[in-house]
């Protein structure tokens, strides 16, 4: 699930789905046959512990970095064609 949220609703047919956003848009994490399984699967999901933030080396921070601004200005080239 996106960590921008989520919601629980059901279907025409029935089952229950869970659905992420992003940037304004839905899309389906996970559909349930009931109620009570779409509940229980998104409280999980919204209290589950995450694990500690692991410490870069400083060569690999440089190196992420890196990646991150050729990608973005790959992203950006592709905008523009």
């Amino acid at each position: 699930m996106n960590e921008g949220g989520g919601i629980l609703e059901q279907g025409p047919e029935g089952r229950w789905g869970l659905y992420g956003w992003e940037r304004g848009t839905a899309s389906l994490v996970r559909s349930f046959d009931d109620e009570d399984q779409a509940c229980r699967f998104f409280y999980d999901r919204l209290t589950r512990s995450v694990p500690e933030p692991v410490e870069l080396a400083p060569e690999q921070r440089a190196d992420l970095v890196a990646r991150a601004r050729r990608q973005q200005a790959e992203r950006l080239r592709e905008r523009e064609e």
